[in-house]
């Protein structure tokens, strides 16, 4: 995963939902969920929904 994109979206992401839950959903996440959250963060919200 690229960092700067995974950045990008963890910056949206808080932004969206509000930095206690997402920094608590990563935190929490099981190893499977893990993946997923960095996919959805890096993919998902840095490259489509990056601002």
């Amino acid at each position: 995963m690229d960092k700067a994109l995974f950045d990008k979206g963890l910056a949206t992401r808080r932004d969206v939902l509000g930095k206690e839950y997402v920094d608590n959903a990563l935190a929490n996440a099981s190893e499977f969920a893990q993946e997923f959250q960095e996919l959805l963060t890096g993919i998902l919200l840095g490259c489509c929904m990056g601002r």
